[in-house]
């Protein structure tokens, strides 16, 4: 499995290549009502919306403000589309690295020398 490496804040994280459709720059996020709070907002994706996940806030800051993401990455989920913030892009793995866990919802794996979240739920 090839993976999409990121960061959310100082987070290193990673989700499955197959499941990435696009990944947009900047772009405009629209709070909607009444979503779940795992949620931050919304954005149109050829013209469809498309939820925007929550990014992760800092355990050390208190309070974040809401700021839009630089990155989205569209993934595909069991449900539809989700976007998934990113902060910095970092790259994309040459090679296959075999599924670790299937079914996991969150676990830790070194890869390369740095520790990332590989997110099996999208």
């Amino acid at each position: 499995m090839r993976l999409a490496l990121f960061e959310i804040s100082t987070v290193s994280c990673s989700v499955p290549l197959d499941k990435v459709l696009h990944v947009l720059t900047e772009p405009d996020v629209f709070v909607l009502p009444l979503l779940r709070d795992c949620f931050s907002g919304g954005l149109i994706y050829q013209r469809q919306l498309v939820p925007l996940l929550k990014g992760r806030k800092p355990e050390a800051e208190e309070e974040v403000v809401d700021s839009p993401p630089a990155f989205v990455l569209v993934c595909e989920a069991e449900f539809g589309l989700i976007g998934v913030p990113a902060d910095r892009i970092i790259r994309i793995t040459k090679k296959l690295i075999p599924t670790l866990c299937p079914g996991s919802t969150l676990i830790k794996k070194r890869v390369k020398s740095t520790i990332v979240n590989i997110v099996f739920w999208i």
